[in-house]
């Protein structure tokens, strides 16, 4: 006996749609003026570090831009060309942002690094501080709105945008510190010095983003996704569920894909097994959220079990 009954939560909710491109607009918008102000603290200044700074808004422009084109993009129902829905292009968003951010990383790092043989000079340190610490504050507040909606609304694209904002925080922040020990110190050499300190830690950031949009373009299983699943089949209350092999999760964009084999007794009846089935794929939908859940019926035998549980 073999049964298939697969039950999901797609794509194509308007709500979370206009909330989603709501909070990717608020990231360009907020990304332009920013950079706006930051170049003007360059002007103001002459930090390589408060450079460095606005030279990452140009990213950061970029990158809302991907999410915003992403979160629409995902949102389309499937067709006859993408039967399993545009979800993935969240991933290549995520992607596209963390290489941005790689990129921007190795301008801070040259720029700075040229400064450095170049004895810079810091002019105006408190008027350039006060700029840029407000710059990194509302970058921090949108960067969080942002982190929090993408995971709201399971969008690796938002997420990723997010942490690009809160990225651009840090290096504010770095900027900052850099102005006040040039004003405290008169050593201007210390701006050079703590822009490389941020390139550094912007580029371990967009390693990380990048290796995470690849994970989900590759399938790589989720082990979280994976405990919650393996939870909500082990609190079951189905006298006729003997176990379950082959558990397989992963991403595509917000959706959740499931498969699992459930194993039944060989004299259960087609209908009592799409019974089974439809049950537990909607309560795995509802542990994980938005999901597309295929559950196969099969015949218990001696060698199968729950210790059979694969991952792709």
């Amino acid at each position: 006996m073999g049964h298939t009954h697969g039950h999901s939560t797609v794509n194509g909710n308007p709500e979370r749609l206009r909330y989603r491109t709501a909070m990717a607009t608020l990231s360009v918008v907020t990304s332009v003026v920013l950079m706006a102000v930051k170049l003007v603290a360059y002007q103001l200044t002459g930090s390589v570090v408060v450079l460095s700074d606005a030279l990452e808004g140009v990213v950061n422009i970029v990158a809302g831009v991907f999410a915003l084109v992403a979160v629409r993009v995902a949102d389309l129902p499937a067709d006859e060309n993408h039967p399993y829905g545009h979800g993935k292009v969240e991933f290549i968003a995520a992607a596209l942002e963390g290489g941005m951010i790689l990129a921007a990383a190795a301008l801070i790092a040259y720029t700075a690094s040229v400064d450095f043989l170049d004895k810079p000079e810091v002019t105006r340190p408190g008027l350039g501080t006060a700029i840029v610490l407000a710059a990194a504050a509302v970058n921090g507040i949108v960067g969080l709105l942002l982190v929090r909606a993408g995971r709201e609304t399971h969008s690796p694209a938002l997420v990723s945008d997010g942490h690009h904002l809160l990225t651009d925080l840090m290096t504010s922040v770095f900027a900052a510190v850099a102005l006040v020990l040039v004003a405290v110190t008169h050593r201007p050499i210390i701006d050079p010095i703590l822009g490389l300190v941020a390139a550094g830690w912007i580029g371990r950031m967009g390693f990380k983003l990048v290796r995470t949009a690849i994970a989900g373009v590759m399938d790589e299983a989720d082990p979280e996704d994976l405990e919650v699943l393996r939870q909500a089949l082990d609190d079951l209350e189905e006298p006729l569920l003997l176990g379950y092999r082959e558990l397989r999760s992963r991403h595509q964009g917000a959706l959740h894909r499931v498969e699992v084999s459930l194993l039944v007794s060989a004299d259960v009846s087609v209908g009592a097994g799409a019974g089974i089935a439809g049950r537990i794929s909607r309560k795995l939908e509802d542990a994980l959220g938005l999901a597309s859940v295929t559950c196969r019926v099969e015949p218990a035998s001696k060698d199968s079990g729950n210790g059979d549980a694969g991952e792709s």
